[in-house]
């Protein structure tokens, strides 16, 4: 949906592709092996955590950039997905069904590691 509406490449907007941080390679995050303690990992200072280029956070949707939006919970993108200028219906259908299982709180962009057994299923 960003890239359709700014005319653009859609690999902009994938934090594992063209658009991602190149210091952080789109995780938004730096990890430090500190070899004998455990490793630190330390919010990117290039993308502060965004995860993406600031070329790329230039590009609107609804008023709002990719970070912004991958930030939202399920059931505020619902909303932002089902009408005005961000409307999408194939991704408020996704976002929907989502919603009427419970999940209505876990974030667009969340990392997969970070779920559970059974929000994953």
């Amino acid at each position: 949906a960003f890239a359709k509406a700014n005319g653009v490449k859609p690999a902009l907007f994938s934090a594992n592709s063209e658009g991602a941080c190149p210091a952080c390679n789109g995780a938004g995050v730096v990890y430090t092996d500190l070899a004998m303690m455990a490793g630190v990992a330390t919010t990117c200072e290039d993308c502060e955590g965004r995860r993406f280029e600031a070329s790329v956070l230039e590009y609107r949707l609804g008023g709002r950039d990719i970070s912004e939006v991958l930030a939202m919970p399920v059931t505020e993108a619902g909303e932002f997905f089902g009408a005005g200028e961000a409307r999408t219906p194939a991704a408020h259908k996704i976002l929907t069904r989502l919603a009427d299982v419970g999940l209505g709180y876990l974030t667009l962009g969340q990392p997969l590691t970070t779920l559970s057994g059974g929000e994953r299923q």
